[in-house]
């Protein structure tokens, strides 16, 4: 082949094979002066040469040299776009006015170019080093862009390429999503915030269907385009904004909720003390005024009567004493149980305040810890409480029952006018009391739940779950105890915790014939080891003990010791609590406030 620009005549073929570099195909029918095999090269220009590189350092790779003359530079572009997906080098030869035109596509599918003249067998071996070099450099540079996008494109941050004019030249899946458009849509549109290089900030973004995202930017400068640019990262901090918001709500509510505490803790102390001091205090006044009345005075009949009025005033003493300690917390919750606690809870709300309470279920139920007891036992009297004031005096329902997979569950419904259940979420701490919002954070220190059903002019419903553990064997009821005849000496063990009591009975019953106080103790686990080792006839016991519950211990002496004869002391008035004992198995039962003789009789069995 043989090429002209000038008036020069190169022989391109003589240069290439003096070079070593063998034309591996061309489009034109000759071999004249063209060492290596010939090829079709199908539609290409005759004026291409696809050539082998042989000896070119350690290089061994084909190069097309696209030779183009200022006659035929009209068809230039063609070849170009034609050599465009090209996996090989291209180095362009031509005269210099065509030179002009090629050099715009250096850097792009041209790798190099040479001019024609009598530099070009010294120019070309060195053009195609340089084209093979820059080619593998623009190949690495590609394999690396691809690899970046593909790590830019998998990342869950946002990406976005913003110019210098405001507008997004770039959007990786995650910021398309983020924004919540499609990649090509953003593509052009305006960022919308002013941001700066280095900066590190949050704001919120809005989605086109009107749904907020809260997102951190982190801004940098890079170049795009051959272009300054800004390269901002966004990260969607909707859930860690949630989360903080939720523990700043939480705090603030544990905040509030001691401060609330604090405020009841002094309103009880305050009512504690009205009532000791208009009350109590005053009661017993009255009767140390009446005593010394009593003891100045030399008339029988006088002193029979500031006696009788002494003994009226002790009597209110202790009904005021027992008011107060049902108020704080009941004994018959303790004494007997959760079951009977709700049917005096439900009695109480019958006779204070006419409420048309109905209670069902399971009553002989048991909680299984002290404080999960006391739990419901508060639920539901809040719950009623509830209803007092909202329900508008409709029908109330309690019912406690036990579930299949070893849960209690409390419900309280009402047929009042009902409620927005969202409502709770705001806490009234004014309003003071138990507070359903109180009751739904406590359940879940149990590992249970609180269930609200409700809705303006429907009523309310409350269930309440919460695990229970199954209750301990009953005694066989089959079991007899003997009876000690009506002659033989009674031995007694005494069980109180308050040593007046026990002084008082102790030295009391001494003196009754046929009685025998063998051994006093403070605790419940200490009467039962004494009965142990004692061996009584009777066990004279209070209900209200500090380490054991009263039917527990009256069941326990009975499985363990069926011959002793089990007597419940109580300060209770209350018909339920001596059928509860009395189904647990006591003998009998007898007020504190009896007579000394009725409590004997007791003790006697007669």
């Amino acid at each position: 082949m043989h090429e002209e620009s000038g008036g020069d005549s190169i022989d391109l073929a003589t240069t290439l094979a003096d070079l070593n570099i063998a034309i591996a195909g061309s489009d034109y029918q000759t071999t004249s002066a063209v060492r290596g095999q010939l090829i079709d090269a199908g539609a290409l220009s005759h004026r291409l040469l696809v050539c082998k590189s042989r000896p070119l350092g350690s290089r061994d790779c084909d190069i097309a040299l696209l030779c183009v003359d200022s006659a035929r530079q009209s068809e230039a572009h063609y070849w170009l776009d034609e050599l465009a997906d090209c996996d090989y080098p291209v180095v362009v030869l031509s005269d210099r006015v065509a030179a002009d035109v090629i050099s715009s596509s250096l850097g792009g599918t041209v790798d190099d170019y040479i001019t024609w003249d009598e530099n070009t067998p010294s120019l070309l071996r060195r053009g195609v080093l340089h084209a093979v070099d820059r080619h593998e450099l623009r190949r690495d540079m590609r394999q690396q862009n691809e690899r970046l996008l593909s790590v830019v494109n998998s990342t869950a941050d946002g990406i976005l390429v913003v110019n210098d004019q405001g507008a997004i030249r770039f959007a990786n899946p995650a910021a398309s999503a983020m924004l919540g458009l499609p990649a090509d849509d953003l593509i052009g549109s305006p960022f919308g915030f002013p941001v700066v290089s280095g900066e590190h900030a949050e704001l919120e973004l809005r989605r086109p269907g009107g749904e907020s995202l809260a997102a951190e930017l982190r801004i940098s400068s890079i170049t795009w385009e051959h272009r300054g640019a800004l390269l901002i990262a966004l990260r969607d901090i909707s859930e860690r904004k949630r989360i903080a918001e939720q523990q700043r709500r939480h705090h603030e509510r544990v905040r509030q909720l001691t401060n609330e505490i604090s405020r009841s803790e002094e309103r009880e102390r305050r009512r504690l003390a009205r009532v000791l001091h208009d009350d109590l205090q005053q009661l017993l006044v009255a009767a140390r005024m009446s005593v010394s009345a009593a003891s100045k005075s030399a008339e029988v009949e006088a002193i029979h009567r500031e006696l009788e009025h002494t003994l009226e005033l002790l009597e209110e003493s202790v009904r005021v004493s027992r008011s107060l300690t049902s108020e704080l917390t009941p004994t018959v919750l303790d004494d007997l149980g959760l079951g009977p606690a709700l049917e005096w809870l439900c009695r109480l709300n019958k006779e204070r305040y006419g409420l048309d309470v109905t209670l069902s279920g399971d009553l002989k139920i048991q909680a299984p810890s002290e404080d999960l007891r006391g739990f419901l036992f508060q639920a539901a009297r809040e719950l009623l409480f509830n209803a007092v004031k909202h329900a508008a005096g409709a029908p109330v329902t309690v019912d406690v029952s036990r579930l299949d997979h070893g849960h209690i569950r409390l419900e309280v419904r009402d047929r009042g006018p009902g409620f927005d259940p969202r409502t709770l979420d705001q806490v009234d701490l004014d309003a003071g009391g138990f507070g359903l919002f109180h009751m739904r954070q406590r359940i879940e220190h149990y590992d249970g739940c609180m269930q609200i059903e409700s809705q303006p002019g429907s009523g309310a419903r409350f269930i309440i779950t919460a695990p229970i553990e199954a209750p301990s064997e009953a005694s066989p009821a089959d079991r007899e105890r003997p009876e000690p005849s009506a002659t033989t000496l009674r031995r007694v063990v005494l069980i109180d915790d308050s040593r007046a009591v026990r002084h008082m009975y102790s030295r009391l019953l001494g003196t009754e014939h046929g009685v025998e106080v063998v051994g006093a103790a403070a605790t419940g686990l200490e009467g039962l080891r004494m009965v142990r080792e004692l061996t009584p006839d009777v066990v004279l016991s209070d209900i209200s003990l500090p380490d054991i519950d009263g039917r527990d211990l009256v069941a326990r002496l009975r499985q363990e010791h069926p011959q002793v004869r089990v007597v419940g002391l109580s300060m209770h008035s209350r018909e339920d609590v001596a059928a509860s004992l009395l189904a647990a198995g006591a003998a009998a039962y007898a007020r504190k406030d009896e007579p000394l003789e009725t409590i004997v009789e007791a003790i006697m069995g007669r």
